[in-house]
């Protein structure tokens, strides 16, 4: 079941003209997005990359094509599948016919959803295999930060991959440069300094890898978006597929070995989703569900109510502010909150 222009039918019913061009020349775009318990996460990035997108292709955009219609959309199709946690992918297609020269410049979408197995991020508990593939490679340039319909490099890429059991294969640019993984945007992590390749190298616009570096910012990481050699890849102290978080995933893994029973994170973000859609709190969570015990900071933005950062939001967590004795410890008549300190409440309460 798909909803195709807003109707409501089987695939099999999609119109073949729909995919002519798409089929012919790679005359597309497509965003996937992740729907839990009904809720596009990161819809407006989603939404303001496929209007780039479409802009940069010459498409023309319809007026009521806001994220409201796209949302109401999929809803519709989330009920009729009668599921509201999964992978949508919303696909945009030139309609018409004509060669290389298109005949219009109107488009044609539809959305698919596809259930997934769980409702919240899942961090891998084994490293990834991974493997540099160098058969092809990406060509920097203003197209290869879209998500088209012309995807033959990451194809092939997965296809190497599946044959030669590795979990993932990192693409490089015609200048041997490291551009991003089949499947995501790359990061490298050396002692405070996250790392990514730029765009300018031919690495996709990925809507998580803004995320990333935003988060990377707030917690006081210096972000480098700088062209990636190889060799770099054994100098970083971590590596990343974008949506994975390994710091966390080291201490639930060795959680046994080390009797690891409590983990602190002295560190905070301002919190830019529900905190259940956090992929940091679902790292959190990740630990609490293992049996440890995580504290973590309140955060430096008081003295205002409700400033508690993230993952302090997070209910699974102790949350610890700030507190002076005035340096007069035998004391208690001066002991106050600093006012840098954040504040509750949270919006979980």
């Amino acid at each position: 079941m798909i909803n195709y222009n807003t109707q409501l039918q089987d695939f099999e019913q999609l119109p073949s003209a729909a995919l002519t061009r798409a089929a012919r020349y790679g005359d597309g775009v497509f965003e996937t997005i992740r729907m839990r318990e009904g809720k596009l996460l990161f819809i407006e990035d989603h939404y303001f990359r496929l209007m780039a997108s479409m802009r940069i292709l010459r498409m023309m955009i319809p007026m009521d094509f806001t994220p409201e219609y796209i949302v109401d959309q999929a809803l519709r199709l989330a009920e009729e599948r009668g599921f509201e946690n999964g992978r949508l992918r919303l696909q945009i297609v030139r309609s018409g016919g004509g060669a290389y020269t298109p005949n219009s410049n109107a488009i044609d979408w539809w959305m698919e959803l596809d259930p997934l197995d769980a409702k919240d991020y899942v961090m891998n508990e084994v490293g990834l295999k991974v493997e540099l593939f160098k058969d092809h490679y990406v060509q920097p340039g203003l197209l290869s930060t879209l998500k088209s319909s012309n995807a033959l490099p990451y194809v092939l890429g997965s296809i190497y991959a599946k044959e030669n059991q590795f979990d993932a294969v990192l693409l490089v640019n015609d200048a041997k440069q490291l551009v991003e993984a089949n499947y995501g945007n790359v990061f490298l992590v050396q002692g405070n300094v996250l790392r990514t390749a730029p765009l300018e190298d031919g690495a996709l616009r990925g809507v998580f890898r803004k995320n990333v570096v935003e988060w990377a910012k707030d917690i006081k990481l210096e972000v480098q978006e700088a062209s990636i050699n190889p060799f770099d890849l054994q100098k970083a102290d971590e590596v990343w597929i974008t949506n994975t978080i390994r710091g966390i995933q080291w201490v639930i893994e060795n959680q046994a070995q080390f009797n690891i029973r409590v983990l602190n994170l002295s560190l905070t973000a301002t919190p830019r989703i529900e905190y259940w859609a956090d992929p940091m709190n679902q790292a959190v969570i990740s630990a609490w569900e293992a049996g440890i015990t995580v504290v973590v900071a309140a955060g430096n933005d008081g003295p205002d109510w409700g400033t508690i950062g993230s993952p302090g939001n997070n209910p699974y967590v102790i949350t610890v502010g700030a507190f002076t004795d005035s340096w007069t410890p035998g004391d208690g008549r001066d002991d106050y909150i600093p006012d840098f300190s954040s504040r509750g409440p949270t919006p979980e309460g």
